[in-house]
């Protein structure tokens, strides 16, 4: 099953504490979090391109702007229902090499 994979996958990124970025803080997040080992995860910050998310916090931990990406060089995981595809060429087309897991 698709979750089960999932938590195969995010288990593996606790138990490796690389430093990961999640690109969602939407609601599929939200949920994420509460269901799963995503909030165990080594999360540096959560990105979103809504304005009125950016610089509020999820989990304690902030949520900025997809720019803050430059310097980061750890995993990012995108987290969105219905985005995941478009944000993956986001991330292509900013040149960004980094990991990049898709939960869904």
């Amino acid at each position: 099953s698709k979750s089960m994979d999932m938590n195969i996958l995010l288990n593996h990124l606790v138990n490796s504490n690389k430093e990961c970025v999640v690109w969602g803080a939407g609601n599929y997040t939200k949920r994420l979090l509460s269901q799963t080992v995503l909030g165990k995860c080594n999360i540096k910050y959560f990105v979103d391109k809504d304005i009125n998310k950016q610089g509020t916090f999820l989990n304690n931990i902030e949520i900025k702007d997809s720019s803050e990406l430059s310097q980061f060089a750890g995993v990012i995981i995108i987290a969105s229902a219905l985005f995941s595809n478009n944000i993956r060429e986001e991330i292509t087309m900013l040149g960004f090499e980094n990991e990049i897991i898709i939960l869904r």
